[in-house]
């Protein structure tokens, strides 16, 4: 019973990632760029320059395309969950 909850569990969570990119994912390409992450801040009330945004996507931007994958996304948000030191950020 633990295992099917804990199947469960990756599962929403996992679907829950998915429906987090594509709503960043304006544009429907697949990536998210700078653009639409700046978009979305504006959106949050938040106003960010762009060279902050660019900082943001290049941090784990792996293929170097100035865009964040669906793979990049997952990768980022996999590492920022079993980081045990502290300096990946949880928030």
């Amino acid at each position: 019973l633990d295992l099917a909850r804990e199947r469960f569990a990756r599962k929403v969570e996992a679907e829950e990632l998915r429906r987090a990119f594509d709503r960043l994912d304006v544009k429907g390409d697949g990536k998210v760029d700078a653009e639409e992450l700046s978009q979305v801040f504006l959106q949050l009330g938040c106003k960010i320059k762009k060279v902050e945004v660019e900082d943001m996507i290049w941090e784990v931007d792996e293929d170097i395309d100035k865009c964040v994958s669906w793979s990049e996304f997952q990768q980022m948000y996999h590492r920022c969950r079993q980081d045990k030191t502290g300096y990946e950020p949880r928030r």
